[in-house]
């Protein structure tokens, strides 16, 4: 990469960051470009010359957001052949999955809370990536029951379950005073939930 390639690609970061911090205050219909603007202390004619409009940006920043998941997902396979390790991946799933978003919560509010109201479109879009994650987590399910470790389930229902608690915990994680806490947390009470309910 070029050092002008360099400067290009690094003024198209600083743009995203100014861009997350501006919709996860003010929200995406409440953002102009001129707010990412002023932030940077840049021109609008700077900034279109990296996205054509508000909305590129925006879905810039759910794209990356939803790849840092898939991405948590694909670096642990359903291979698994034990019942222990099942659940030590679990804890290896969730503990990064928290962390992803305790370490910058802006990013669940923007996932979770913006983009399946900006239109129609981008709600279809969430809709998919939520159904795409609960078929990832499908495949886990079905890896056990294969192996004998996982008892007979709707696997494409539990999926669902065991992604909402996995929400529930970003969601809770976005809100908290002390995310890296509660991060925790979720990890350590929310794998068990998972795999054996609330039973005594």
């Amino acid at each position: 990469m070029s050092p002008r390639e360099q400067r290009a690609e690094q003024r198209r970061l600083e743009i995203l960051e100014a861009a997350l911090e501006v919709f996860a205050v003010k929200g995406y219909h409440a953002t102009g470009i001129a707010d990412i603007a002023k932030l940077l202390g840049i021109g609008h004619g700077t900034f279109y010359r990296y996205f054509a409009n508000k909305r590129a940006i925006f879905d810039a920043l759910v794209s990356s957001t939803i790849a840092g998941i898939a991405q948590v997902m694909r670096d642990e396979p359903p291979t698994t052949n034990s019942l222990a390790e099942y659940e030590q991946q679990l804890y290896q799933i969730a503990g990064r999955m928290f962390s992803l978003f305790a370490a910058d919560v802006r990013l669940s509010r923007i996932l979770l809370f913006e983009a399946p109201g900006v239109d129609a479109e981008l709600h279809q879009q969430f809709q998919t990536a939520m159904g795409g994650f609960a078929l990832l987590t499908e495949q886990y399910l079905r890896n056990g029951q294969r192996k004998g470790f996982l008892r007979a389930m709707d696997t494409g229902i539990s999926a669902r379950a065991i992604n909402a608690v996995l929400i529930e915990g970003i969601r809770e994680v976005c809100f908290s005073d002390n995310p890296q806490q509660q991060a925790q947390r979720w990890t350590e009470q929310g794998v068990p939930i998972m795999l054996r309910g609330i039973n005594a």
